[in-house]
Parts: C-alpha cells; structure tokens; sequence
C-alpha cells in the first residue's frame, strides 16, 4: 500500500531531472549561439580595424600646397552635397551610397584637373571625402581601386558627370550647385532606374546546406544562431564588395552587384569566412553553396525577375556543400581578375532549355584550378 506514493514520487523526481536536464541543454545551446555570434562579431571590428591601421601605416607623404587647396574644396562641396541631402527624404543604404560615392568622384576629380593634380594625387583626398560620407576604410580603399572600371558602365558615369556638373557651378559661383542633387538621388534610388534590362549585373544565390537537419538536430536556437551567422558573413561581404541584398530567402540571400568580377570575389571570401568559422566551431558547421549568373534582369518595385534570375537559382540548387557555381559568361566578365575556375561541363537544368556550361570558383586551392 506504502509503494505507490513512492513510486509516483521517484517518478515525478525523474521526470523534474529530466526537465531541469532539457532545459539546461537547451540553455547551453543558446549561450553557444550567442557566443559564437559576439565572437564574429569581434573578429569583423578586429578586420576592420586592421585594415584602418594599414591603411593609415601606409598613408603618403604630406599633402602639396595644390592638393591642400583641392582637400578644401572637397570638404567645402561635400558640406554643401551633405545639407542638400538632409532636406530629402532619400534613404541611405548601400546602393545610395554608392551613388553619392560616384558623384563625389565626379567633383573631386574635376578640382583636382583644374589644379593640375594628377589621379594619385587626387585620390587622399577624395578618399578622406569618402570615409567623411560614412564609408568604412577598407571600402573607400576598394572603390577608389576599382573607379576606372566602374566609370566603364555608363549609368555610373553619368553620376559622375552629375558631380562634376555641380563643382563647375560651385567654382564659377553660378547659382546653387546642388540644386538638382535631391532629384538626382531620387531617379538613382527608383528602383525602376537601378539596374535594370539595359544594364548587366550579376545575380547571386546562397543557400545553407541541410537547413532542415540543423532543426532537428540541433534546435530551434542553435539553427537560428546559424543562420544568424550565415547571414553576417553574406552582408558584410555585400557591404565590401558593393553588393546589395535584394531579399533573404529563409536559408539564404538573393543578391545583386554592379559588377561581376566583384560578386566573384565577395563570394569567395564568404566561403573562406566559412571555413574559418567551421575550423573555429568543428562541433557545430555551416556549409552554403553558392550560384552566379549575370544578366539584364527585369526590375519591378526592387525585385528582380526573368531568366537570368532564374538561371542563377538553378545554378545554386546544382553546387554542393561548400562550392561556388557560376554561368559561363560570369567567368568571361571576370577576365584579368585573379580568379580560378574548373570547367564542370554541360549541365541541364530545371526550367532551362539548353544545356549550360557551369564552372566552379576554386577558393580553396586555387593554384589547381583553370585561369580565366
């Protein structure tokens, strides 16, 4: 008669360890996610960091009486572009700084012709206009690289023609500069006017491989902390190469940029930032595979459409765990880059009537791969 009550009392005891157990798992489950996200998060500031000590160990000499001259003009057209933006209501994501970066090129580059500086010369100060836009170092030190290719696309250079425009009527004091500078920003950031049928981007798709296995295997929290963690190595490679994130798939990103080789490069470095989390965390990987494809696709209300579009999800579902797939004209537009790419043949794809030549983007061991 005695035993029942215990038996019940072993058995409620159990069953409250086993809770206590559960909850505590899943307690370490969250605090490893969330430590692991401070632990990017730390490693992104520290990279950044030391890209702004190189950049200022590597800084030139003094600047010359004429590039002194330029610095205050910069610095004098830039309040002047500031405090006619401030009155819009243009939002400030990455493509509008962008812009802004391109119209600013455009101003600068014409001071410094009229003071007779050459482009080197002309380049500290344009970059110190640049990280005063808000730009993080290590970006301007891209841009500035990469100007003459992005002044090869002819909607890029007129924004910089734009720039010029305004610092020829800042330097004649002819009426206000800036006049036009709140409608430029307003066709520039309509998504019907950002690249569209007439210009070629690329196109790319991340996926996080067996995404349903890290529910069931791991939990809810610890899932999320993944894609948590898949999603701040994509942007800030987006943020760096000037890519943009066009909408978030659930286990992945659909991104754009303005030009190809550079979507190339970002993806590389966001599958090598994936190998050095995995080596970090063996217990808990992440693995994406990555498709690329450039196109004319068609833009409605910031969304992107058309064959292009779906050429590049296709060739996403075809990568593996840890590969990056790209289109054969992606490895054409990539010419000159220090990329590596393996022919991987003809594939058929669903949806796609010809078969397509796909490469992949050796990142890992590039010396083995195919030149492009």
């Amino acid at each position: 008669m005695d035993e029942a009550p215990a038996l019940d009392a072993a058995e409620a005891e159990r069953t409250r360890k086993r809770k206590e157990k559960e909850e505590r798992e899943e307690a370490e489950r969250r605090a490893k996610a969330k430590k692991e996200e401070e632990e990017q998060r730390r490693k992104e500031k520290e990279s950044a960091d030391k890209a702004a000590q190189k950049k200022l160990a590597e800084e030139g000499p003094p600047l010359t009486a004429d590039q002194e001259q330029a610095r205050r003009i910069a610095m004098a057209f830039l309040a002047g572009a500031v405090a006619s933006l401030k009155g819009s209501r243009i939002q400030i994501d990455t493509f509008t700084r962008f812009g802004i970066n391109l119209y600013l090129t455009g101003a600068v580059g014409l001071s410094g012709e009229r003071l007779g500086l050459s482009s080197p010369q002309v380049r500290p100060v344009l970059s110190e206009a640049l990280e005063l836009m808000g730009n993080r170092p290590a970006l301007v030190s891209l841009f500035v690289d990469k100007i003459d290719e992005y002044l090869l696309e002819p909607r890029y250079l007129q924004m910089a023609r734009h720039g010029r425009d305004a610092m020829a009527h800042m330097l004649g004091q002819n009426g206000d500069p800036f006049a036009e500078l709140p409608g430029i920003m307003a066709e520039w950031t309509t998504p019907q006017t950002r690249p569209s049928s007439s210009s070629t981007v690329a196109i790319v798709f991340t996926d996080m491989v067996g995404s349903t296995d890290h529910n069931s295997r791991l939990g809810d929290a610890a899932s999320r902390g993944l894609n948590r963690i898949h999603n701040t190595l994509v942007r800030s490679a987006l943020a760096r190469f000037d890519g943009r994130e066009v909408k978030n798939t659930g286990d992945g990103i659909m991104a754009i940029f303005p030009v190809v080789s550079q979507a190339v490069e970002a993806m590389v470095e966001v599958q090598r930032s994936v190998a050095n989390h995995n080596a970090q965390t063996p217990g808990n990987p992440l693995h994406i595979r990555v498709g690329i494809n450039a196109g004319e696709p068609v833009v409605e209300e910031g969304d992107y459409f058309g064959l292009a579009v779906t050429l590049a999800a296709r060739i996403c579902n075809q990568a593996g765990p840890d590969q990056i797939l790209c289109s054969g004209v992606v490895r054409d537009l990539s010419q000159g880059k220090s990329l590596y790419f393996r022919n991987r043949g003809d594939v058929t794809l669903k949806g796609i009537v010809d078969p397509q030549r796909i490469y992949e983007i050796a990142w890992a061991d590039a010396a083995a791969a195919e030149r492009p």
